[in-house]
């Protein structure tokens, strides 16, 4: 029986690869996708299926993570911009907080969560390498503090429920 996968953030460089990758090793594959693009119409192409969504309200697709195998979460809004921190914020941790969680009630026996490499921080010193054991997060902007505390969260997750 194939496994049955969903896969957020397809349309981005990440997302794209995770998705293909799972199509070629032949699990069937549910994009959920706010719109498409280049990337979405080559998944679809080789068999994925789509369904359009708003990652922030899940009766928009939680039917789709019934019976389903894996989460593999990976959307989020990839910004510089420094000048809405509530919009940002609302797109990288309250969105990632919400499919999680719906994700946990609907039973999905997996979930997947890709965070960003912004998660470790920048060295003010060029000699300091900064890695997961050297954290020195500075949150420079709603992008980096959304990252952060989705990557706090789901740690506190996996600290709860083993």
């Amino acid at each position: 029986m194939q496994k049955r996968v969903v896969v957020t953030g397809a349309s981005g460089h990440i997302g794209y690869h995770v998705a293909l990758q799972l199509l070629e090793s032949g699990f069937d594959t549910t994009l959920l996708i706010r719109k498409e693009n280049q990337n979405i119409f080559d998944l679809k192409n080789k068999g994925a299926k789509i369904h359009f969504a708003n990652l922030i309200s899940p009766d928009s697709y939680e039917s789709f993570l019934e019976n389903c195998d894996a989460l593999f979460h990976i959307a989020s809004e990839n910004t510089t911009d420094t000048s809405d921190e509530k919009r940002v914020i609302q797109n990288t941790f309250e969105l990632s907080k919400i499919v999680i969680d719906t994700a946990i009630a609907k039973n999905v026996k997996t979930i997947i969560y890709t965070s960003s490499v912004v998660v470790l921080g920048r060295s003010s010193d060029p000699n300091i390498l900064i890695n997961e054991k050297n954290k020195t997060a500075v949150l420079e902007s709603p992008y980096v503090k959304g990252k952060f505390l989705t990557e706090e969260y789901c740690d506190k997750l996996i600290q709860e429920n083993k």
